[in-house]
């Protein structure tokens, strides 16, 4: 019986390591651009003239992110950008990021466990909806 008892609190301890893991890094995993999500943002909250939304629709969709123990590899248009990353802060569902050729942190939100947006500073385009591939 003692052995079982052993054996289960190792158990637990594994797991309580996954997902603390997990909670110190939320966006761990690979992230693909979510083309409809954003687009039925970008229709539903934003007057976006349709020659804007037709590029929109174009370029979205096609990103891919992978963050991993503070490395963040950005595939786009056949390049890859391989880079470190640090969070800042987590607030709530707000992951503040700072990339380490950026000068500024960017904000990831999460919306559940598949489900992230970027915060964009622009005045049509607010966020990118991201969906866990990995």
């Amino acid at each position: 019986m003692r052995k079982m008892k052993i054996v289960l609190a190792i158990i637990l301890m594994s797991l309580a390591g996954v997902v603390m893991s997990e909670e110190v890094d939320p966006l761990s995993g690979a992230w693909k651009s979510d083309k409809g999500l954003t687009i039925s943002y970008i229709k539903s909250n934003r007057n976006t003239p349709p020659k804007t939304l037709e590029v929109y629709e174009k370029v979205l969709g096609k990103m891919l992110i992978t963050f991993e123990r503070g490395r963040v590899v950005t595939e786009f248009g056949g390049s890859v950008f391989d880079g470190k990353y640090t969070i800042e802060k987590v607030e709530n569902n707000a992951v503040h990021v700072k990339y380490d050729n950026e000068p500024e942190v960017l904000v990831w939100v999460v919306v559940d466990h598949n489900t992230l947006y970027l915060k964009v500073d622009n005045e049509l385009l607010t966020r990118e909806y991201f969906t866990r591939v990995q």
